[in-house]
This record gives C-alpha cells, sequence and structure tokens, in this order.
C-alpha cells in the first residue's frame, strides 16, 4: 500500500521543493529508514525477512555492503548498522542511497518467479523503500528523488519541471532532436555542473532551431518561425522577438559555453535554473507552435 501524505504534509504540498542540500534532520531520517526497510532491526525476523509466498529469505551483509561502498564511493570506510550515512556531505549521501538500492534489487531479482508477485514480501519490501525515501525528500522538499531505475534525479524548478521531463522532439532534424533531448536529460541530473552542460546544449539547440524554417538565411528563418508561433497577435509578436534578441544576446555575454572564457559567469545554480527554464519555454513555444513536439510533450 503507498505511504500516504500526513495532515501537515499535504498543507506544505504546494511550497517548492528546491533545498539542494541533506541536513541532520533528513539524514536521520533516512537512516531509519535503511535500519527498518534494509536490516529489518525491529522485526521479527531480526537481520533477515522472508516471503511466506516463494520462502525466498533477504538477509543483508553489513560487511559486503561495506565494502561495496567503500569501492564505489571512496570515502566510505566506517559503515555501520547503526550509522548508515556516515558523512554530511550531500553528494554522497546520495550516492550511499544508489548503492543500498542496487543492494535491495540483488534479492529482488532473485524473488521474481515469487507466486505473490507483487506481493512478494521482498518485492514489497524493495517498493517501500523506494516510496519511504521519496516520502522524505517531499516533505523536507528536497529538490530529488529515487526513481524505479535506483537512480537519484533531480526535480526541477516547479514552473517547467513536469513539460521538461516529458516532452519529445519531432523536429524533423537528428542534431537539434539530440541536442534538446540531452540538454533535458542533463538538466534533471543532480550534478551542478551537469545541469551547466544541459544548459550549454540548450542554447546550442536554440542556435540551431533558428535555421528550421529558411536554411542558410537565420534571421529570415527567425522571424517565419516567431510568426508562426504569434499566430497573427502583433503584440504577442513584438515581445517573443524581443525574447529572442535578449536570449540570444545572453548567450553572447555571459558563460553558457564552457570554452568562451572571456564571457560573464554563471557562479549562481538559481541562475542556471532560471536561463534554462526562460530559454525552454521559449523553444518549447516555437516547436509546439510548428508542430515539432511529439504525443509525449503535447
Amino acid at each position: 500500500m503507498p505511504i500516504r501524505p500526513r495532515y501537515s504534509e499535504r498543507q506544505r504540498a504546494s511550497v517548492p521543493r528546491s533545498v539542494a542540500t541533506v541536513n541532520e534532520s533528513t539524514k536521520n531520517s533516512l537512516n531509519a529508514i535503511l535500519q527498518s526497510s534494509m536490516f529489518n532491526v525491529s522485526s521479527g525476523y531480526g537481520y533477515s525477512t522472508m516471503c511466506q509466498h516463494c520462502f525466498g529469505t533477504y538477509t543483508p551483509n553489513i560487511d559486503v555492503l561495506r565494502q561495496r561502498a567503500r569501492v564505489e564511493i571512496g570515502q566510505i570506510s566506517d559503515l555501520d548498522v547503526d550509522e548508515l550515512f556516515p558523512t554530511d556531505e550531500t553528494s554522497v549521501i546520495l550516492d550511499l542511497i544508489e548503492v543500498y538500492f542496487e543492494f535491495i534489487l540483488e534479492y529482488v531479482g532473485k524473488m521474481e518467479h515469487c507466486r505473490g508477485g507483487q506481493n512478494c514480501a521482498i518485492i514489497k519490501m524493495a517498493n517501500i523503500f523506494t516510496s519511504s525515501i521519496n516520502r522524505v525528500f517531499e516533505r523536507d522538499k528536497i529538490a530529488y528523488e529515487l526513481t524505479d531505475g535506483g537512480q537519484i534525479a533531480r526535480i526541477g524548478a516547479p514552473i517547467l519541471s513536469e513539460v521538461i521531463q516529458s516532452a519529445t522532439f519531432v523536429t524533423g532534424d537528428s542534431e537539434l532532436d539530440g541536442f534538446l533531448e540531452t540538454a533535458k536529460d542533463k538538466f534533471i541530473s543532480r550534478d551542478p555542473e551537469v545541469r551547466r552542460d544541459g544548459l550549454e546544449k540548450l542554447w546550442d539547440a536554440w542556435e540551431r532551431l533558428k535555421t528550421l524554417e529558411v536554411p542558410g538565411d537565420k534571421r529570415t528563418s527567425t522571424a517565419a518561425l516567431l510568426d508562426r508561433a504569434a499566430a497573427g497577435d502583433a503584440p504577442l509578436r513584438e515581445r517573443l522577438e524581443t525574447e529572442a534578441r535578449e536570449l540570444t544576446d545572453i548567450g553572447n555575454d555571459f558563460m553558457i559555453r564552457h570554452s568562451e572564457t572571456d564571457r560573464h559567469p554563471l557562479t549562481d545554480d538559481r541562475h542556471v535554473d532560471y536561463l534554462f527554464h526562460r530559454m525552454f519555454s521559449l523553444v518549447y513555444l516555437l516547436l509546439d507552435a510548428t508542430g515539432r513536439v511529439g504525443r509525449g510533450g503535447a
């Protein structure tokens, strides 16, 4: 059964999930989830969980887990059942969650043919683990989530995050499609540098998009795109042209591309978010108005 939000959590539902770091309170909650779901320290089975359908048994080994964490996350050496997050560094905590998910998944894979199907105790435990982690993230407005595939993904700023994640592109230009998909995928990364790469790819997409309508004449092509997007609304057409010009100027003046070291640097991750959303809004409008957005983004 899915874990439902409590009253106080429902009241906070409209608050944006914009917290980028895991504090001590959140870490303690995550540690409690791991202690109960992975090592079952309070269950009747001690450190094991057995499914009554297939009689499969989940018995995690802290020594194996410690070795895996040490290999994959070099600075972890003092991992213990009582302290599964022996660090205050957010990136390491998120890495550990992915390692723990993979550790559980190995046991889940052995239970795939259980007669209970999704009711297999071990499979249910893995599902509860994921939903519990995400519930803590949501409660504390942490800007990350654990996906079904076991990776931590960043939740973008709330303005366009759902559109960005669901959009698909059929521009007729494979290179432009590639720029857009890469930009979208990188922007939901939890790594700020990867998100900056996503901003660079989006600006590359913008420059290529401006050539679609009239190849070889970027100015005329851009005007045609704006005409189609404005759909005869003259005041809006004027505003769209201003926005297109300003975004082009931003690309020329700020260090959107890493190689352009003579530009003004972007030093705040919130500014990267702002510019990505602003550019994506215009790009998406132009693509949608010209029939270049797939069903997933409609």
